[in-house]
């Protein structure tokens, strides 16, 4: 079940309360998933809810965190993208033109895409 249905069965399950005649069963049976997903899902009502539409975690079937969450607020320092860029090139020489031009062209790398598609070094196993 992708979040759109789960958000789709949240608040179906919310015009439960109101109407009294929709049970979790019958939700669960027009979803084709048990009766504990969907009380799972009206257990996390909030996080359904607050996820847009058409965005990439719309349409995935699970969320799925940061490997290394506890650094999301890290800001990469240009002595680290610097130490980081020699590691990757032993023959490479990092001075602050190169970390001048990697930044620009790393802005226009990413500008096509929707801020939610763009991940952090630290999400990935390259850091």
């Amino acid at each position: 079940m992708s979040y759109v249905d789960g958000y789709d069965a949240a608040t179906t399950n919310s015009a439960e309360k109101t109407k009294k005649d929709l049970k979790q069963k019958d939700i669960a049976a027009e979803y084709g998933i048990s009766k504990q997903s969907v009380s799972d899902i009206v257990k996390a009502k909030e996080q359904w809810v607050k996820i847009e539409s058409g965005t990439t975690l719309a349409n995935s079937k699970r969320a799925r965190r940061a490997t290394y969450d506890a650094r999301s607020d890290l800001d990469l320092s240009d002595s680290l993208l610097m130490e980081k860029a020699l590691i990757f090139a032993k023959e490479f020489e990092v001075s602050d033109k190169f970390l001048a031009s990697f930044r620009e062209k790393l802005q226009d790398i990413i500008k096509d895409y929707e801020p939610q598609d763009v991940f952090n070094c630290d999400e990935t196993a390259l850091y």
